[in-house]
């Protein structure tokens, strides 16, 4: 039987199993007009129609029984199996068409109200549940058995060879072929995921060619429009048959259905792999200036130093054409202006000829986000860039997974609201892969990649993969920039190239010549004194030695020497005082800054600094890599360094809102709460207006004078990122060059800066915390959020809770922090109270799939905040300051939901858990649960073992393990049970020394050992005592007593209250006489 053919039947038995499935549990409009709902009459005629057409089908494709005789006795027992499942879905498909024409013409679907109900009038319960389990076995013998079989005997060649094969059109053709290449090499590997893989790229396959069959194509379609005509005639309307559309389709769909849903998928993957920062640094690095590196475009000469051709390059040339240029040269505005020149593109179209032409650029910031100089960044915006231009590469480049959301789109499982995509750099790579060497398309490719250098990660690696992919594809080749680097060097030495300070002179000169020329006191000194001028503007071009930084430099310390009236002689000495390196030119303009700013300036660079650690490396010790706070915005710098702002300040004398109706007003008021919320809360909206034009002014202006602030007063090391010829309140606040962080970011310069604030209170991180809760305080259409946009919201008070886990080590600041955090608790508890329709709490969308319900003080426990968790718990009665730390205990250890999949928290702390322990935490305490905080714990590190051994997580899990192995020593010493029962996945029982011996030993034998030896002893002690004591018959027989009589019956639906326990201990006492896992 020809293997597409088998397929395809394959595919429409799983499309009728959908099919059935729906009709016989939620049979409410599976047919649908675009005019709108069908009648019920009408559903069941759709329904019987398409069931008929599917009977035809497999009765007729399905090859007879004497034509198995020439097959092998595998293929005849494989053969056998799928004519079983075939038949079998005849048996059930004609049920479903005798039992469903018996309702029509009996004619009860006129009193009928919906398919659902007309479903009910002819099958009972259980006759539904026995279809039901008719069709899953279908569903599960064809996916488990008979789709392995069948994609077994396919191979790229007989799939070509197929009869069924070239009528296929050529991107489904394309897409089949990419699919049986992945299954066949996914089935090589014998792991339990690539083997998932496989089954549902098969399964995706069958669905692929049921839903563009043309078999019964004519015959489908006359029907529908038959029934199509009946409708229009009774409602007096004209319809087409396109406009009814099928929720599964079990034989074919249209064309254009079909290609709407391929188009779909491919869209959304392609936008998954975008993100924020993607294109900040291209659109950062400032623009070539005016008739500068028109070299670039010209034939080498013979007064400049020798370079490779970029044009004959360009035109031509292939494989790696490397720009290298030290520190400063203008690299990063090089590789910008050859990406925007519309010659680059017209030389590069004369290599592409009849081939389509893709372009792709990065530029790597070692300043910026983790995705602006990480190779996951870097793979993900090329991805992006070139799918954008040739969607179709989607299936090829991504086959597995298109091929999952294609099946999901095909059986309604998927929407674009719940459409989410976690990138590997392991997906990513293979992407990358299939792309370099697929043939499918023709194309060709031309990378332009900026800062090599500042790529944080292996940079031979780097430079290898664009050898590697050049190398192995010639329609693929890239232009590559770097610091001339030794591991550069060696890897490009044979490949041509340009260095880009040997080339630069003209343009300096013509830079330098034309920024002083647009002062007019410049031309004044220089109209008197000409030749000294010239020879002014050749001594800076000279002493730059090609480096555009440090001319940028001087000319501005030039200008600003204008600006005082200076003469041409001053203009000589100011030039023969800045130093030819850029490191000792630092050095002097540090010193220019004046005394009185530099405890001003000593802030503004640890705000950076901490914002951009944070960015970095959001939370230590945690498993996590896909966490940042925001990059610094301007507005951010603001509230952040000026200690005195405030909302009222900005607000001036607008009318506050009326906040009558909130729930919990006197948790409300016990510390100051955000004036302004949303328009929906002011008497009218001329109120509101007022709010927000007052306010967006005051930020307008003053994120203004900061700008001339940071320009004044910080040497030039800082600069704002300025679009359109306007500061924003999202301007970004940066480094202007990576030399001056590495400068000023030096052991002994840093430490010179803090000298500056070390007298003070003043922390980095406390002063972003406070420019997250005026943020949070601003009117929301100023900061794009409302009632029903929590996500902005939400991301700033995670900043905040990042930036306060890292001040909670400045003991000075713990007053002011632990001010702010009552703020950010004040103001999430009024946000609850406007969002009881939800059903929900800030919490839940704080930390996804967290503990569900949760109290702040609780997320202050997840974040580490000591200073804050010591200072609520103080605040309670002396009598509840047990069970307050119990609690918090048991909420930090009780699930490893919180740090295994992929929520962005901390890791457990030990300082944390000897804070709630110091505080009568009791770690066997069961807190209203079935087990203990301790138990809890055991009971993560089982099933941590678990996903770990099962090589499905993208993080490393050994961190995790040995914090737990520190977090149980200090339990232990504080009276953890050693013996506490707890439970795996298989309701097997361990105990504390099981687990030690068994999952932490052979992998930290020297970090393990103390902590069993601590448990022995624990436990042997016990022993001892029990040996030497009478027997107590009466907690244990008393619980057995118990367990007994519920077991039994004879307590069911009584009060339990005088027996002095739980239900929650009542039920967790019967499981473990049973020998049960608790739930």
């Amino acid at each position: 039987m020809d293997g597409l053919v088998a397929l395809s039947l394959a595919g429409n038995i799983i499309q009728f199993v959908n099919f059935g499935t729906r009709l016989l549990s939620r049979a409410e409009e599976l047919y649908r007009s675009s005019r709108g709902s069908l009648g019920v009459n009408d559903e069941i005629e759709l329904v019987t129609a398409n069931l008929k057409d599917l009977i035809t089908k497999l009765r007729v494709s399905f090859p007879k029984k004497d034509e198995d005789e020439d097959l092998c006795e595998q293929d005849q027992t494989h053969l056998a199996g799928f004519r079983k499942v075939c038949d079998e879905a005849v048996k059930v498909a004609d049920e479903l068409v005798e039992r469903l024409e018996k309702l029509k013409f009996s004619g009860k679907f006129k009193r009928l109200v919906s398919l659902q109900h007309a479903v009910k009038t002819v099958w009972s319960e259980r006759e539904v549940a026995v279809l039901m389990r008719r069709l899953l076995t279908l569903k599960e013998t064809l996916e488990s058995h008979v789709l392995f079989s069948i994609r077994e005997s396919l191979d790229t060649q007989s799939l070509q060879a197929s009869a069924r094969f070239e009528s296929l059109d050529r991107q489904t053709r394309e897409i089949l072929a990419t699919m049986l290449e992945q299954t066949t090499n996914a089935s090589k590997n014998l792991s339990r995921e690539l083997q998932e893989t496989v089954g549902a790229l098969t399964v995706t396959m069958t669905q692929l060619l049921s839903r563009v069959e043309r078999i019964d194509l004519e015959n489908h379609n006359r029907t529908r429009d038959e029934i199509t005509r009946k409708i229009c005639e009774r409602e007096g309307v004209w319809c087409s048959a396109d406009q009814i559309v099928s929720g599964i389709e079990m034989l074919n769909v249209s064309d254009a259905s079909e290609q709407k849903l391929r188009t779909s998928i491919q869209e959304h993957i392609i936008n998954s792999l975008k993100y924020p920062s993607m294109t900040h640094r291209y659109e950062d690095v400032i623009e070539a200036h005016p008739k500068t590196f028109d070299w670039a475009f010209k034939n080498p000469t013979e007064e400049q130093l020798p370079w490779s051709n970029l044009t004959d390059w360009l035109r031509a040339g292939g494989g790696v054409y490397w720009v290298c240029g030290k520190a400063g040269s203008g690299k990063s505005t090089f590789m910008k202006h050859i990406y925007d020149q519309r010659r680059t593109e017209q030389l590069l179209s004369v290599w592409a000829g009849d081939h389509q032409l893709c372009t792709s650029t990065f530029f790597f910031w070692n300043s910026g986000t983790r995705e602006q100089k990480s190779q996951l960044g870097f793979l993900r915006s090329l991805l992006h860039q070139v799918l954008n231009q040739c969607p179709e590469l989607v299936p090829l480049v991504l086959p597995s997974l298109w091929g999952l959301y294609y099946l999901k789109a095909v059986r309604q499982d998927w929407t674009p609201d719940n459409f989410h995509v976690t990138w590997t750099l392991h997906q990513l790579m293979d992407a990358l892969r299939a792309l370099v060497h697929q043939n499918s398309i023709p194309l060709k490719l031309c990378f332009l990649i900026d800062g090599l250098d500042e790529f944080d990660g292996d940079h031979e690696q780097m430079g290898k993969l664009f050898q590697e992919i050049t190398a192995s594809n010639k329609n693929i080749k890239a232009c590559l920039s770097s610091r001339p680097w030794v591991v550069f060097e060696y890897l490009f030495d044979s490949s041509p190239m340009l260095r880009l300070q040997n080339l630069t002179y003209r343009d300096i000169e013509h830079y330098v010549s034309d920024k002083l020329e647009q002062n007019d006191a410049y031309i004044r000194l220089a109209d008197r004194e000409p030749d000294i001028a010239q020879d002014l503007v050749h001594e800076i071009v000279h002493k730059a030695d090609g480096v555009f930084l440090w001319v940028k430099l001087v000319v501005s310390s030039l200008l600003n020497g204008i600006r005082n009236r200076d003469e041409m002689s001053d203009l000589w000495e100011r030039l023969r005082l800045l130093p030819r390196e850029l490191k000792p030119l630092y050095v002097r303009l540090l010193e220019l800054v004046e005394p009185m700013y530099l405890p001003w300036v000593s802030k503004a660079f640890q705000i950076l600094r901490a914002n951009r650690n944070r960015i970095q490396s959001p939370l230590e010790h945690s498993s996590f890599e896909d966490i940042e706070v925001s990059p610094l915005h301007i507005s951010d710098f603001l509230f952040a360094i000026n200690q005195d702002i405030n909302v009222a300040t900005l607000h001036g004398n607008a009318k506050p809102p009326d906040r009558s109706g909130f729930e919990d007003k006197e948790t409300v008021a016990q510390v100051t709460l955000p004036p302004f919320l949303s328009a929906g809360q002011y008497d009218n909206s001329n109120d509101f207006n007022e709010l927000l034009n007052s306010t967006n002014g005051a930020l307008q202006i003053k994120c203004e004078d900061t700008l001339v602030q940071l320009t004044a007063r910080c040497a030039g090391f800082l600069e704002v990122s300025i679009r359109n010829d306007k500061v924003s309140r999202d301007s970004l606040v940066r480094y202007f060059h990576r030399t001056a962080r590495d400068f000023l970011e030096t052991e002994e310069n840093w430490s010179k800066l803090l000298l500056q604030t070390s007298s003070t209170d003043f922390n980095p991180n406390t002063a972003m915390m406070r420019s997250c809760v005026i943020a949070l305080q601003l009117p929301p259409i100023l900061i794009e959020w409302d009632a029903d946009d929590r996500e902005p919201m939400l991301r700033v008070t995670k900043d905040c809770m990042i930036y306060a886990r890292f001040a909670d080590a400045h003991h000075p600041s713990h007053g002011t922090q632990i001010e702010l955090l009552d703020q950010l608790c004040s103001m999430l508890t009024l946000h609850n109270s406007r969002c009881k329709r939800y059903n929900t709490q800030w919490i839940i969308d704080l930390v996804p799939r967290g503990r569900g319900f949760a109290t702040f003080v609780e997320l202050a426990t997840l974040f580490d905040l000591k200073a804050y968790v010591r200072e609520v718990v103080n605040r309670l009665d002396e009598s509840k300051r047990q069970a307050s730390a119990t609690s918090l205990l048991h909420y930090l250890l009780a699930s490893q939901e919180n740090f295994v999949y992929g929520n962005k928290l901390p890791l457990p702390e030990v300082d944390m858990v000897q804070l709630l322990l110091q505080r009568g935490a009791d770690p066997n305490g069961t807190c209203n649960t079935i087990n203990s905080a301790w138990q809890k714990l055991l009971t993560n590190m089982v099933h941590e073992s678990s996903f770990s051994s099962s090589n499905d997580t993208d993080y490393n899990t050994s961190i995790l393990q040995r914090r737990y192995i520190e977090i149980m020593q200090v339990l232990v010493l504080s009276g953890a049970g050693a013996d506490a029962p707890v439970f795996d996945f298989k309701r097997k029982k361990s105990t504390a020394v099981g687990i030690v011996e068994t999952i932490l030993m052979p992998r930290f034998p020297l970090e393990a050992a103390p902590l069993l030896n601590a448990l022995q002893e624990k436990l042997g002690k016990r022993c001892a005592t029990k040996r030497k004591q009478p027997h107590d018959d009466g907690e244990e027989n008393n619980g057995k007593r118990t367990a007994a009589l519920v077991g039994s019956g004879t307590l069911i639906g009584q009060d339990l209250s005088g027996l002095g326990i739980g239900r929650d201990a009542l039920r967790e006492s019967c499981l473990l006489e049973e020998g049960k896992r608790p739930d």
